[in-house]
């Protein structure tokens, strides 16, 4: 979790005659800063896809990747994604993990999710990306650490649930000798490894409250608007939508881009709101729907903001992308490398896939 935003500069893709949504969008807490998203380490904080982009092409984005592995920028990490999209860039970079190991390794301490910047849980996230997508030395350094590591359960339960039984089956004798530690993490026995090992009744099972504090509310109350979107007006969605923009509360704007987007396109005077949100919210897991709004108001005119989308940190943009986004020679390469990705998820691997099929299909027919 980290605290509200400030920014100063425009985004890049304004328009002369749209509104600026932040002329004074200048809330702070507690010293945290994200740096401006129209640069390269604002935009990798975000885990926007432009950032992806740019990294791969610049020398020294190697170090600015680390620093966002080390301070974990997920606004809400429970379900704001970074794990792949880092994972990516240390891959296609080839940057060395030995930071990240060791980031792991010295972090483990800070057992509070909440601490800011920890960067612990999101270490061994990418870890566990980059050892399913076949780098032996994370596996490795990731099956060591349940072996002798403070925060074990942690490592443990994230492989179990995601890579095969066959690469983590060997911890169980390891694993049942340090239960009788004290133990720094839930253990959460629905989930594996623990379906598997059946390990009975001697632990209860314990669990901890993720939820960001500004959005446990929200989530408990459904997050719907109040009287639903048929009621409200556009003028006065969009006036909730700037408020909550210039009080830096970032959750609860998907049912806001929902009601707007059932307007379609008579809701083009939302578009610099949109676009406003979409560059700067730090809550990334709420982008899918700005773009499924902006989709829907202005297909043409998001075109870009698609392509960029293949590359985005959050698997439901990449999704949305992949559905809409027009075919040309650099979205079918990046199409063709989605679907053959393993860090992919299977439902962006299948569109990407089916996409790229239904292109060499119009190709013979013609």
């Amino acid at each position: 979790m980290v605290g509200p935003m400030k920014v100063t500069n425009e985004p890049a893709d304004r328009h002369d005659s749209e509104p600026n949504w932040h002329d004074d969008f200048d809330a702070t807490e507690s010293g945290w800063r994200y740096a401006d998203p129209d640069q390269l380490l604002g935009a990798l904080q975000a885990g926007h896809g432009v950032g992806a982009l740019r990294a791969l092409k610049d020398p020294g984005a190697a170090c600015l990747v680390h620093a966002c592995i080390r301070t974990d920028h997920r606004w809400w990490q429970l379900i704001d994604e970074r794990e792949v999209y880092l994972a990516r860039l240390v891959r296609d970079l080839r940057m060395d993990i030995a930071p990240i190991v060791r980031w792991l390794w010295t972090r483990d301490r800070a057992v509070s999710w909440t601490e800011q910047g920890a960067g612990f849980e999101l270490a061994a996230g990418v870890l566990e990306a980059l050892a399913r997508a076949g780098n032996a030395e994370a596996q490795a350094q990731l099956l060591r650490y349940v072996h002798t590591g403070r925060r074990w359960p942690h490592v443990l339960q994230l492989i179990a649930t995601r890579w095969p039984i066959e690469r983590w089956a060997g911890l169980r004798d390891r694993v049942s000798e340090r239960l009788s530690e004290d133990v720094y993490d839930p253990l959460w026995f629905g989930d594996e490894p623990w379906r598997t090992w059946a390990p009975g009744n001697q632990y209860s099972d314990r669990t901890a409250d993720r939820f960001h504090p500004s959005c446990a509310a929200r989530t408990a109350a459904g997050g719907v608007l109040p009287t639903g979107p048929d009621g409200v007006s556009l003028s006065d969605l969009l006036v909730m939508w700037k408020r909550k923009m210039h009080t830096c509360d970032w959750c609860g704007f998907v049912p806001l881009a929902d009601a707007i987007a059932q307007r379609g396109p008579a809701a083009r005077e939302a578009l610099p709101a949109l676009r406003a949100l979409w560059k700067l919210t730090p809550h990334s897991a709420e982008r899918a729907a700005v773009l499924r709004a902006m989709l829907t108001i202005d297909p043409a005119g998001s075109r870009r903001t698609l392509a960029q989308g293949l590359w985005d940190c959050e698997s439901g943009v990449r999704l949305l992308s992949a559905k809409h986004v027009p075919l040309g020679r650099r979205t079918e390469a990046r199409l063709s490398a989605l679907c053959r990705d393993p860090l992919e998820n299977a439902e962006v691997r299948r569109v990407a896939a089916d996409r790229l099929a239904g292109a060499r299909s119009r190709q013979l027919d013609g």
